[in-house]
């Protein structure tokens, strides 16, 4: 029948996207194909692709991290004659066979359900399109896939009409991606303005310049940009976080919070939008709700160090200073070196009076951001509880800076 599955992709967790794109396109020697925001893509034959997503975000990253052990995980459906392996599976790097449905993928669902399949997640979008997942018998993943029309456009082989118009978007889309993996994200919005210039309707270009916009602070063209891209595909989660982010930089604190809402009830499963409505609650003195979202980011992922960290500030504004330290060591001990994670690390320390270890924590910070404003603040206080002015730990910040250079090198 014109509308039965076929395969269309197999997809694949990486540690390492970079690492695993080099070798896929230059020890295996497969051809890239449509590099999109996050993954990398490449030609298997006829229309089937290989996908390749880090295991730490993207679509699959809410299952390839373990979340629940094997008494706790979904059902197989009910003909399954080997015991579950989803915990296994939840545990280590994992794939899924995608099977593309054109149109009509809820009455595939259905049908499905009909026949004893139990989804491992329902039926909820994405930037690629619509997608449920299910188990096989011995627990290997597979994956319902309504296919967003501009992203498949861009995906399939050109026909020989539309060769070098679509050869020339293809280099634009990788350029693109490659500006925006350096952080060179002037060029990356550049090729992305290219890119929606010649295919306005490519709802996944428009989002993820909207991210590089963030990046760049211009946060009202971002949110122009996050507008665009969700007016054509409403159903794009990555790009409601992109937007909530540019609306809490611009004030817009209960907007904001609307927006990472509509990601979190696409994608329940990504930390980092957890962590980042979790951000923009603290903001405005919410830090109760702020440290529940933090602590289901680590449900999700215990070793999101970025979650320890913020978790270790939330803390820090609740007074529970010891509780803060212990996770923002966590995060450090994960190694999460980020002058926001020393900083709260000092302030931490300051709330147990332990200045002297402080000014070292925000002396290490400084060096990675020596004008933020925040973290001269904090040192000042500190300075201040020891009874010395800012002139005198000049002597003592050089020490710092000198040690820390020592240890780069010893390090190198």
């Amino acid at each position: 029948m014109a509308n039965d599955p076929t395969v269309q992709a197999i997809w694949l967790a990486v540690s390492d996207l970079e690492r695993s794109r080099a070798f896929y396109r230059d020890v295996v020697g497969l051809r890239p194909a449509a590099p999109l925001a996050g993954a990398a893509q490449f030609e298997l034959g006829s229309y089937v692709r290989l996908w390749l997503w880090p295991s730490q975000a993207g679509p699959l990253a809410a299952l390839s991290t373990p979340t629940q052990s094997a008494e706790a995980a979904p059902a197989l459906p009910p003909n399954a004659g080997a015991p579950p392996k989803v915990a296994q599976r939840q545990a280590a790097p994992w794939g899924a066979l995608v099977l593309a449905v054109p149109e009509g993928i809820e009455a595939r669902c259905q049908e499905l359900e009909a026949r004893g399949v139990v989804f491992e997640t329902p039926l909820t979008g994405s930037p690629l399109g619509r997608m449920a997942r299910f188990p096989d018998p011995d627990g290997h993943l597979l994956c319902l896939w309504e296919p967003n029309p501009a992203t498949t456009a861009l995906a399939r082989p050109p026909s020989d009409a539309a060769t070098r118009q679509n050869q020339e978007m293809l280099t634009l889309l990788g350029r693109a991606e490659d500006a925006k993996t350096l952080g060179d994200y002037d060029e990356a919005v550049t090729l992305y303005q290219m890119i929606v210039a010649a295919e306005p309707a490519y709802s996944v270009a428009w989002g993820t310049m909207s991210y590089a916009l963030n990046q760049q602070g211009r946060y009202a063209e971002s949110l122009a940009a996050s507008e665009r891209a969700l007016a054509l595909d409403p159903t794009l989660a990555e790009v409601w976080n992109n937007r909530g982010n540019a609306l809490h930089a611009l004030g817009r604190h209960e907007d904001a919070l609307a927006a990472f809402d509509r990601g979190i009830r696409l994608a329940p499963a990504t930390p980092e939008f957890l962590i980042n409505k979790a951000l923009a609650l603290a903001s405005i003195s919410r830090q109760a709700e702020a440290l529940a979202l933090l602590d289901r980011a680590l449900v999700l992922n215990q070793f999101q160090a970025v979650a320890w960290s913020n978790r270790g500030w939330v803390l820090s504004l609740l007074g529970r200073y010891d509780e803060a330290l212990e996770s923002v060591e966590h995060a450090l001990g994960l190694g999460l070196q980020a002058a926001g994670a020393l900083d709260t690390k000092g302030y931490a320390l300051a709330g147990l009076s332990r200045h002297a270890e402080a000014l070292a924590c925000y002396n290490r910070a400084l060096l990675q951001a020596p004008h933020d404003a925040e973290i001269l603040a904090h040192k000042a206080a500190s300075l201040q509880a020891l009874g010395r002015g800012p002139s005198a730990d000049r002597d003592g910040e050089g020490v710092e800076r000198k040690e820390d250079a020592n240890k780069q090198q010893r390090d190198n």
